[in-house]
């Protein structure tokens, strides 16, 4: 995962500084919005949106199918005879924001940033795909775990990335967002709602919401591994 991270932080800047240096020389009188226009489309963008679409639908078949594995842990039974309504129920319970986001990005964002935005809203589509930023912080969390290593170094690092990628780049882009319209348009932040479509703002909520209750779970973790890393070093825990 973090090979891919790093892969795409330079794969995208150096495709854009190149095309855009060779622009320059073949097409000496473009203007330079000329050559950002063309050096920032990349065909990964739709090649990516259409990949993650069947991506969505299977999280959430792997979600189900790690819900009932440890069901039958906890019952004490070796494998799932068979999936019943009350399965499923459960397991669409105990995960429901994360199935209804993945639901809802798979239905509505993704479709909408492929087919009916007209070529428009690049820059939007942009800070959007950014929200995957954290994503591989939060997988090597996990993987530390498995391997008895939340009590490292490396995976209080990861914590710090995780929460500060998880921040930036999936709340913080938002105001972002309105913030640059505004700019762009020379209208305040606080007006900027009322110059774009309803379903921009809707659309956004709707992104931004589980976001915000995520964020809130991984600093409530975060705090009571400090506490209990500070417990742990006092000397009254050593008595």
């Amino acid at each position: 995962m973090l090979y891919f991270l790093f892969l795409g932080c330079a794969l995208f800047p150096c495709f854009f500084f190149g095309c855009s240096v060779w622009l320059r020389r073949s097409f000496p009188r473009w203007s330079e919005t000329d050559v950002i226009v063309i050096s920032k489309r990349h065909w990964l963008v739709p090649a990516y949106l259409f990949l993650a679409i069947p991506y969505m639908v299977y999280d959430i078949c792997v979600m189900y199918y790690y819900h009932c594995c440890k069901e039958c842990q906890e019952q004490g039974t070796p494998k799932l005879k068979r999936h019943t309504f009350s399965m499923i129920w459960s397991f669409f319970k105990s995960e429901r924001l994360m199935v209804l986001h993945h639901l809802i990005v798979a239905i509505i964002f993704f479709p909408t940033a492929l087919f009916l935005r007209r070529g428009l809203g690049d820059f939007l589509v942009g800070c959007l795909l950014m929200m995957e930023m954290s994503t591989p912080f939060l997988s090597l969390g996990k993987i530390l775990i498995q391997f008895h290593l939340q009590n490292t170094l490396l995976y209080k690092a990861n914590g710090i990335l995780l929460l500060l990628t998880f921040f930036f780049c999936r709340i913080a882009v938002f105001p972002y967002m309105y913030w640059a319209y505004g700019s762009q348009h020379s209208i305040p932040i606080y007006r900027v709602p009322f110059n774009i479509p309803v379903f921009c703002n809707l659309g956004n909520i709707l992104l931004l919401l589980p976001q915000l209750h995520w964020f809130y779970l991984l600093c409530r973790k975060a705090k009571c591994l400090f506490y209990k890393s500070r417990s742990e070093k006092s000397p009254s825990a050593t008595v």
